[in-house]
């Protein structure tokens, strides 16, 4: 679907510019599904980055999504960070891990722990533009200078009350689950339960 389900942050600090949300249902850029959106990397000059990223509350899991590059191979790069942590140098030793060059679409799944999780993925152009220096590379051939990802599935928890607090959070905390009690503070502390479920304190 589109972005209004989730909620996306298209304006990441220290982002140069966000992501394109793209109707795919006539291009399929990925012809592998039957996904009518894809996120696109926005046109970008060097040493520049676009960006985008989403915070939730998740269960014990496993993050996934499919992503394609068409970028200079081994300069600029998709990168994929979870809590400010980047996943493609987790194994250095895996081509792919560095997610650039002419690569079609491939799944990517990555361990995700039960708790507030903030991920996002950056599309990174590095100084230099290897294909004005060496067009016959075999690596500039047809690559578009972007890159895109879709299918993004996540372990998220289930908010039976539609309060913004996860069940799993409430239940451990001693809340309601069948109650809407964001906006009430039941320790008193001057911070909304909401709040606390935000930085996983203790609200009560």
């Amino acid at each position: 679907g589109d972005l209004s389900n989730l909620p996306w942050n298209t304006d990441v600090d220290g982002a140069h510019d966000a992501w394109e949300l793209l109707d795919d249902s006539a291009n399929k850029i990925n012809p592998d599904t039957a996904s009518a959106y894809v996120l696109k990397s926005s046109e970008l000059d060097h040493e520049q980055t676009a960006a985008v990223e989403l915070t939730m509350y998740c269960e014990t899991g496993e993050i996934r999504f499919d992503y394609k590059t068409s970028t200079e191979n081994n300069y600029d790069h998709l990168n994929f960070y979870i809590d400010g942590v980047n996943q493609n140098n987790s194994n250095v030793s895996d081509y792919h891990a560095y997610w650039s060059g002419n690569v079609e679409y491939r799944t990517q799944s990555f361990d995700v722990s039960r708790g507030l999780h903030t991920f996002k993925w950056e599309f990174e152009k590095d100084n230099s533009d290897l294909c004005e220096e060496n067009p016959k590379d075999d690596s500039c051939a047809d690559f578009k200078d972007t890159v895109w990802i879709d299918n993004i599935s996540i372990p998220a928890s289930v908010d039976t009350d539609g309060d913004g607090m996860p069940d799993s959070w409430e239940a451990a905390h001693g809340l309601s689950v069948d109650t809407a009690d964001a906006n009430q503070d039941n320790d008193d502390d001057g911070f909304l339960n909401g709040v606390e479920c935000l930085y996983d304190t203790d609200p009560t």
